[in-house]
């Protein structure tokens, strides 16, 4: 039984502006799962209630980088930082019940709570990343050919939650022509970048499902399996980052999806781990670098400046001079210079050093 409670927060979501959605995106906590027995069914339920709100307080805690305050509310202080739930899946037996939920938190509730307690947060969300998942076996792999069930997972997941938001395409004539299988394996950067940027995407996720074994009946991954699940982020530079191995297991075909469908979480913890460690204020003392920007209009310019605002590493952009069509800027920064272009890249710009060896940002 599927039972949603989200109906006035959908009409809410249509008429609120683009921040507003992307808050209520990052304080939604989806699939967490309940497992409670009471006296009986009725009472079960309504403490697996009070557990998958504490259960999913605690993954928005870790998503925002807070996580050691996960302890510090009470029943009471939690209910009130609900703003909906919805019941994704639910079964009783008995005195048994079990669920699977959906939290939705209120943005400005969760971050008074934090900021009473002094608690340092992130909550910058990351340009999305274009997925591509790919059933690998001893036979052949499988990106655009087939609706594969590793790619129904991704497509059937929350991907517009979180920090990092995913973009699964629909694999038309057009995503076809700009990567193949063969190249995202080997990941050929041309044809990641052709991919991102058709999806206008802050890098892909290269998402590889192999099956080491499997049942000859049913589909290619079979009605009982086993394989390994590894993934590889590229940003927007083309630099890559192996996310690590993740065995899998299934026995039957209803099980199955489940299974799948659960390697997605921790795949977006670790994306989400990596994006705040990116997106953290670096320690140490403001250092300053000489920087050209080509701008068509001094709008061009606010818009830009607007971006460096978002760069946790960007101190300040200060104007040294200002001429048609360039502003020279002096841009104050922490952190290694080294790691700026890609901090830079996460809005959108590109930071590069020209050939006279001075710096250029677009």
């Amino acid at each position: 039984m599927r039972v949603i409670f989200f109906l006035i927060l959908g009409l809410l979501w249509l008429a609120a502006p683009a921040s507003a959605q992307e808050d209520l995106a990052v304080y939604r906590v989806a699939g967490v799962t309940v497992d409670v027995t009471a006296a009986s069914a009725t009472v079960a339920r309504d403490h697996a209630l009070v557990q998958a709100q504490r259960s999913a307080f605690a993954l928005l805690l870790e998503r925002l980088g807070a996580g050691e305050q996960q302890t510090k509310a009470s029943d009471e202080a939690l209910a009130a930082l609900v703003q909906a739930f919805e019941i994704q899946n639910e079964h009783t037996a008995g005195l048994r019940y079990t669920g699977l939920f959906s939290i939705q938190f209120k943005p400005p509730a969760v971050r008074h709570w934090l900021e009473t307690l002094g608690a340092k947060y992130t909550e910058n969300r990351a340009k999305p990343l274009v997925v591509l998942p790919i059933v690998k076996s001893k036979e052949k792999a499988t990106l655009w050919e087939d609706l594969t069930p590793w790619r129904s997972a991704w497509m059937n997941s929350e991907k517009n939650t979180g920090l990092v938001p995913f973009i699964i395409p629909a694999g038309d004539l057009e995503d076809i022509a700009q990567i193949s299988t063969d190249e995202a394996l080997s990941g050929k950067a041309e044809a990641l970048d052709a991919i991102r940027q058709k999806y206008e995407a802050g890098g892909v996720l290269v998402a590889i499902l192999e099956i080491t074994s499997s049942t000859p009946e049913g589909d290619a991954l079979g009605d009982k399996g086993e394989g390994v699940v590894t993934a590889r982020r590229y940003d927007e530079t083309g630099a890559a980052k192996d996310l690590g191995r993740l065995p899998v297991a299934w026995t039957t075909l209803a099980g199955r999806g489940d299974v799948l469908a659960g390697t997605l979480r921790p795949l977006s913890q670790q994306l989400e781990a990596d994006w705040r460690q990116t997106n953290k204020v670096p320690s140490g003392a403001v250092a300053t670098l000489p920087v050209d920007v080509p701008v068509p209009t001094l709008a061009a310019w606010a818009q830009i400046k607007q971006k460096l605002t978002q760069v946790p590493a960007v101190a300040h952009a200060q104007i040294v001079t200002m001429t048609r069509g360039l502003v020279h800027i002096e841009l104050g920064f922490r952190g290694e210079l080294a790691a700026l272009p890609s901090a830079v890249a996460e809005q959108g710009l590109t930071l590069e050093q020209g050939a006279s060896g001075g710096w250029l940002l677009r």
